[in-house]
């Protein structure tokens, strides 16, 4: 394990351990029991380049899906921008970039609205 896994790994565990004793405390002062906030997380592999494109536009359109904004790149707390962007950045840009194919499949892609067939859709309504 690298360094970075290890970074990782730290703050999730924190981050995990956290969110579990407040969840218990609370549980526990208000006499009740289960997930505090929603439903427990289910996840789902990402198995192949389509829905790895699916997933990143689902994170950028989400903020136009629930009506935050009119356009994706209206959200400004978005990778979208720097994913479209020239300037330099700590995110994967041209493997995300590539996987669309190039810049302007990833803008025609994001130009869509979400594409509900996937399962991760399903818990956003």
């Amino acid at each position: 394990m690298n360094q970075v896994d290890s970074m990782y790994r730290k703050i999730s565990k924190s981050f995990a351990n956290l969110c579990s004793s407040y969840t218990q405390s609370y549980n526990k002062i208000y006499a009740r029991k289960g997930s505090l906030f929603m439903p427990n997380f289910k996840t789902n592999d990402i198995e192949n380049d389509l829905s790895f494109c699916a997933l990143v536009h689902y994170i950028h359109a989400n903020p136009v899906h629930h009506g935050f904004v009119k356009d994706i790149s209206d959200w400004k707390f978005s990778s979208f921008h720097a994913l479209c962007s020239d300037k330099p950045t700590k995110l994967e840009r041209n493997y995300v970039l590539d996987i669309f194919g190039n810049k302007q499949a990833f803008l025609n892609y994001h130009s869509r609205p979400i594409d509900r067939k996937y399962k991760w859709h399903d818990y956003t309504v």
